[in-house]
């Protein structure tokens, strides 16, 4: 999926976030043009004492109650299947460019889950 993003620099000149002219070939600013996103880091623990690591992935925007929102979903699911897990924190991070298949999950659902350590796989 390729997002392009106009902008207007000066009357007449528009360009994309990645610079490109109108006319180019968009086929080489494909990879350049990801979306960027903001990560929540974010940990919970299991009712045996682990630690458990995930990051919350939003588009540019999001806010910390919906990162928390969808923290707290995803512990439900995975408690599931495990025992129970208690959500402990969850902050904001840093922004970054999304990998393809995030920025895939992103623009699907609004948010993607990234598991990190002792974390099962949410997809």
């Amino acid at each position: 999926m390729l997002h392009i993003f106009l902008c207007r620099r000066k009357p007449g000149a528009v360009t994309t976030k990645c610079g490109m002219a109108p006319g180019t070939n968009i086929t080489m600013f494909q990879k350049e043009c990801l979306m960027e996103i903001e990560v929540y880091d974010t940990y919970a623990q299991s009712e045996n004492g682990s630690k458990i690591h995930f990051d919350v992935m939003l588009p540019i925007g999001g806010d910390e109650p919906t990162a928390k929102k969808k923290a707290k979903e995803f512990v439900e699911k995975i408690s599931e299947n495990t025992r129970a897990i208690r959500l402990e924190s969850i902050q904001f991070c840093h922004t970054e460019t999304a990998k393809l298949e995030v920025e895939e999950k992103v623009a699907k659902d609004g948010y993607c889950i990234v598991p990190i350590e002792n974390c099962p796989d949410p997809y």
